[in-house]
């Protein structure tokens, strides 16, 4: 199974102040982000802050997905809202946190961020996790994963909290504390293909337990129906279970073959379904010289596979 990796994502917190109708423009908002549709998603999420200035979930998302252009734009914007008025008596920590985010340079960033650790409600997550955020960025993935851990622990339904620990767990090797908080940024985010995905790659290749890996997987392809990454891992699942499903993963490889016609992953596993599951030598060493030919790094294996298969001697 080819390995998974992370990528950045949206993830905004709906808010009891969102109506229904709210966060249903947001998840669509969500949504262009996880199809990796950034620059629409921007614009999705900045049209909510217009129309919803008082959504801290739409001002996340627009912080989370604005191009470098413009920043400083949004920070303007941003530093209006939190000036107290008549009908906006006093901001959020979030937003306050959301602005100081947007500060560009590490040791300003934490400068105006550590002050608003010290206030409490409801929202006093949320700087903790800002600054574990900086923490990561440094590189010291100590402190910043106590940082996560002291946001969550005081917002629990901090979703970008949660997909840090996950993350950081992950990388640290401690697997069973990662598909912990995986699951739980799911129940916040049950659409983000890239949590599916890294989560259903830890249950396969640390656990092995392809069948509880492959609903994530499944999910996953709703969102981007067109990731050859996911057709192929999902494939790959379909083949691990103990009751292999030969035919589904068959559907995900040649689909991803016909999106990625030059990725060797995708003929590496062709050539194990053809000669494992449907009894094809000639298919599967068609697949495996293109893959070879490819630049396929597991060389030594995939030769030695179609000598056997030229053979007779691989079943």
């Amino acid at each position: 199974m080819a390995a998974l990796t992370a990528c950045g994502s949206t993830d905004n917190i709906v808010t009891r102040q969102d109506s229904e109708e709210v966060q249903e423009k947001l998840e669509a908002a969500r949504l262009l982000a996880y199809g990796l549709d950034r620059a629409a998603a921007f614009e999705a999420f900045r049209e909510l802050t217009l129309s919803n200035p008082d959504s801290v979930a739409a001002w996340e998302g627009a912080v989370d997905t604005v191009p470098s252009a413009r920043r400083t734009a949004l920070q303007a914007r941003l530093a209006a809202r939190l000036v107290p008025s008549e009908s906006s008596p006093r901001s959020t920590l979030a937003l306050q946190t959301l602005h100081a985010s947007l500060i560009a340079d590490l040791v300003n960033r934490e400068k105006a961020l550590t002050p608003l650790t010290e206030i409490g409600g409801p929202d006093r997550g949320w700087p903790h996790a800002a600054l574990g955020a900086i923490f990561r960025e440094r590189g010291n993935s100590k402190a910043a994963l106590g940082a996560f851990a002291d946001a969550v622990r005081k917002t629990p339904d901090l979703a970008r909290g949660w997909r840090a620990i996950a993350e950081l767990y992950a990388v640290s090797g401690r697997t069973r504390r990662s598909i912990a908080a995986w699951e739980r940024y799911l129940r916040f985010r049950p659409a983000d293909p890239d949590a599916l995905f890294n989560l259903a790659f830890l249950l396969v290749r640390k656990e092995d337990r392809p069948r509880d890996a492959q609903p994530y997987l499944e999910r996953a392809l709703t969102v981007r129906p067109d990731d050859a990454g996911i057709l192929v891992n999902l494939g790959s699942v379909c083949l691990l279970r103990r009751d292999p499903q030969p035919d589904t993963a068959e559907r995900c490889f040649l689909k991803a073959l016909a999106l990625a016609p030059r990725d060797p992953t995708v003929h590496y596993n062709l050539g194990i379904l053809y000669a494992d599951h449907r009894g094809a030598p000639d298919k599967a060493i068609g697949h495996f010289q293109e893959y070879l030919r490819l630049g396929g790094s597991e060389r030594t294996r995939v030769k030695t596979w179609v000598k056997e298969l030229k053979e007779g001697r691989r079943p």
